[in-house]
């Protein structure tokens, strides 16, 4: 059975953050970015030729978290990075409990069993 225990006051503290710019470097959004801005072009008058695109991107490890909305109902992945932060951030997450790039800043106390 489990036990529940103190933090021990040496735990640092972490950020878990929410960042779906990850996703764009993935075939499937590139090729939804690419049609939607080749259908905009078509009915601006402007052609249909290929957007240029540079989009370099180097992204340090995450994890995917495959989800469902509650309200649509409509399934999609949540990326999640770590961050090692130095203090810790009172409370403040978005509703998935996670932090967020910029506005939602709040930390957590790394466990390691």
């Amino acid at each position: 059975m489990f036990s529940v225990c103190e933090v021990p006051d040496t735990a640092v503290e972490v950020r878990f953050v929410r960042n779906q710019t990850i996703g764009k470097n993935f075939l499937g959004s590139k090729k939804r970015r690419i049609k939607r801005s080749m259908a905009r072009a078509e009915l601006s008058g402007a052609g249909s030729s290929l957007p240029v695109t540079n989009e370099e991107r180097v992204v340090d490890s995450f994890h995917r978290i495959p989800i469902s909305s509650g309200s649509s109902d409509q399934y999609y992945i949540l990326f999640v990075q770590k961050e090692l932060v130095g203090d810790c951030v009172a409370a403040n997450f978005n509703s998935y409990g996670l932090a967020t790039n910029q506005e939602r800043r709040g930390t957590v106390p790394e466990l390691r069993f």
